[in-house]
């Protein structure tokens, strides 16, 4: 759990210095969010492989990219700044395919995926509706990615 506070933090550090345009108090519950998502994913099994926090104009998306091992589950969790009110999460094979979506209206996307065979997947994240008051800003989000064997 140390580990996973420490890493947070220097996460955090990072983020503010590169997202200058977005607020501490964002930041702040993104982080938050972040570390409830983190500890309930370890807490049923899981332990966590990265956590992305980035941010996207309204209907904007981020494209991710990471390598996942045969036979091992992943569980991709995210959470958005209080503007977002629709994000999804769409992963697409190392042919281009998509292999599994959340896509359900709602700002809390849950992916579970084990693939058949190790291969380097793109993410991604989409944020397909946010508050009127939020549709010409940066909203933050995170992604966290757990895995078990």
């Amino acid at each position: 759990m140390k580990k996973l506070l420490f890493s947070l933090i220097l996460l955090s550090l990072f983020c503010i210095s590169v997202k200058a345009q977005i607020s501490n108090e964002s930041m702040g519950i993104i982080l938050e969010k972040t570390q409830i998502i983190s500890t309930y994913l370890l807490q049923t099994g899981y332990d966590i492989d990265q956590v992305y926090i980035n941010s996207a104009l309204y209907k904007g998306e981020v494209i991710e990219y990471k390598t996942l091992y045969a036979g091992t589950t992943y569980e991709f969790l995210g959470n958005g700044s209080d503007g977002i009110t629709d994000m999804d999460v769409i992963l697409y094979d190392d042919n281009g395919s998509q292999v599994i979506a959340d896509t359900k209206a709602d700002n809390v996307p849950v992916v579970i995926y084990t693939p058949t065979r190790t291969q380097t997947i793109k993410i991604k994240v989409l944020l397909y509706n946010v508050a009127e008051s939020y549709k010409n800003t940066q909203n933050l989000y995170s992604l966290v990615v757990g895995y078990k064997i």
